[in-house]
C-alpha cells in the first residue's frame, strides 16, 4: 500500500467540502426585504420659481433610531405645481435605493424640503442611494 494514495484520497474530499462551504458562505440574502417608507411630508416651495434649474444646492441629513432611518432632504428641486412627493424604496443586498418623485407637471422649478422614514432596517452597514439628487444620485455608505 502506498502512503501517497491515502493522502490523495483524504485531501480530495476535504478540498471538495471546502469549495462547497465557500460557495454557500459567499451567497448573500438581503436582510432588507421588508423595508418600507412612511411619514412622508414636504414643505411648500421655499424659493421663487425659476425656469433655469435649482437656485440652491440640495443636501441630505440621515439619522437612525431603533430600526428606522429618518431622511431629511433639503432643497429638493421639484416642478412648481408639485403637491406631493411619492417616495419609493427598493433594496438589493446591502443597498437601499430611494426614488423621490414629485407629482407636478410644470415648466418651472422650486425647492422644497422633503422628510420621510425608512422602516425595518436592521443594524448593519448599508449604502443608501437617493434619486433625484443634483447633479448625480446621492450615495453614502452608513453603519447603523
Amino acid at each position: 500500500m502506498k502512503p501517497a494514495n491515502k493522502t490523495k484520497h483524504t485531501l480530495l474530499p476535504l478540498a471538495a467540502a471546502l469549495v462547497c462551504l465557500l460557495a454557500v458562505g459567499c451567497e448573500r440574502t438581503s436582510i432588507l426585504s421588508d423595508v418600507f417608507v412612511s411619514n412622508v411630508s414636504s414643505t411648500e416651495c421655499k424659493s421663487d420659481p425659476t425656469t433655469k434649474g435649482p437656485n440652491v444646492p440640495d443636501s441630505i441629513a440621515i439619522r437612525y433610531i431603533n430600526g428606522t432611518v429618518f431622511v431629511e432632504h433639503y432643497n429638493l428641486a421639484v416642478a412648481c405645481e408639485t403637491e406631493t412627493v411619492d417616495v419609493r424604496v427598493s433594496t438589493s443586498n446591502d443597498t437601499i435605493y430611494v426614488m423621490e418623485i414629485g407629482d407636478g407637471d410644470a415648466n418651472c422649478i422650486c425647492e422644497i424640503d422633503n422628510f420621510y422614514q425608512i422602516n425595518n432596517v436592521t443594524h448593519g452597514t448599508y449604502t443608501i442611494v437617493i434619486e433625484p439628487y443634483t447633479p448625480t444620485a446621492y450615495q453614502q455608505t452608513l453603519t447603523f
